[in-house]
């Protein structure tokens, strides 16, 4: 009985991790505007969220699973191509990334092997490099330009409320999902102001306010990753471990090292 439980709970992490790593995937997908990618990393994390909900009863589904199976499956089976819907699909999932790294299966063993604290690591490097503070004030600075007089596309406005709402929810996120948003708003903005936006005594300052607090949170998100990286390393070297349940390949340094490309 126990034997079949292990295989059980063993069971069970390993597909959450391949959850974890498919989310990820398509966090990077969407940052990179690619449609093919998106297609197939959506394809691949709704086929890890049904391996791991054939193992799970569906009455023990976690409210992250069922959603995000739910918003993986609408994707697949009705999405349009474009920008409109990338962004759409990355404001549904991108909340997500928190519970799913945090959650539990199964509660562990009374005297449990000491493990990396992924959390206070991460959060050290985010406050540490000020990566909240960077997001709020990329935030500001999208809303001067959205109340430019110079902007006057009704769908420019829109697209610009449509990322503020997305940078506004990944500040609140994982620090993956950050990443992953960022990358998007990093490549989709420069697009919009080239498409929208006309340099003028007015408009001029409210750009070179976006593109000075862009290059910073570039070098502060680096910075952050590297030092995550090195932290990760140097607590494995020391023989710590990650408990299955802890899914650090949510954070790990090759999903790191993949939303850096």
């Amino acid at each position: 009985m126990q034997d079949s439980s292990q295989h059980l709970e063993k069971l069970v992490a390993e597909r959450h991790a391949d959850v974890a790593k498919r989310y990820d995937e398509l966090l990077n997908s969407l940052a990179k505007n690619n449609q093919d990618q998106v297609n197939s990393a959506n394809s691949a994390l709704f086929e890890a969220l049904e391996q791991l909900g054939a193992v799970v009863a569906r009455g023990d589904w976690p409210d992250w699973l069922a959603d995000l199976h739910h918003h993986t499956r609408n994707y697949r089976t009705n999405h349009k191509n474009g920008l409109a819907t990338w962004v759409a699909h990355l404001k549904s999932i991108i909340r997500y990334g928190p519970e799913i790294q945090e959650h539990v299966w199964f509660s562990g063993p009374a005297n449990p092997t000491p493990k990396i604290d992924v959390d206070e690591i991460i959060q050290g490097a985010r406050s540490q490099f000020k990566i909240d503070e960077l997001f709020d004030r990329v935030v500001e600075t999208l809303r001067s330009l959205a109340a430019c007089d110079e902007l006057d596309s009704a769908k420019a406005i829109a697209d610009l409320q449509e990322v503020i709402l997305i940078m506004q929810k990944a500040r609140k996120g994982s620090f993956t999902g950050q990443v992953g948003t960022w990358q998007f708003v990093r490549r989709f903005m420069p697009n919009l102001i080239s498409a929208y936006i006309k340099r003028s005594a007015i408009s001029g300052p409210a750009i070179e306010a976006f593109e000075q607090t862009a290059n910073e949170l570039d070098v502060n998100l680096g910075e952050a990753k590297d030092q995550i990286a090195e932290r990760l390393i140097g607590a494995a070297r020391d023989g710590f471990k990650t408990a299955a349940s802890d899914n650090i390949t949510a954070v790990d340094i090759q999903a790191l090292s993949d939303l850096s490309s």
